[in-house]
């Protein structure tokens, strides 16, 4: 399984969700807003 997850490094509930699904060996792919924020669309 893969998880997208998308938000800022230092946010308490990224850094719980992504501890959440390493637990359960989901690789995890982290997009981090601070470095590469989303397009206006």
């Amino acid at each position: 399984m893969e998880v997208q997850i998308f938000g800022v490094k230092n946010n308490p509930d990224v850094r719980k969700a992504i501890r959440f699904f390493k637990e359960r060996r989901a690789n995890v792919h982290f997009m981090d807003f601070k470095q590469r924020p989303p397009s206006r669309g």
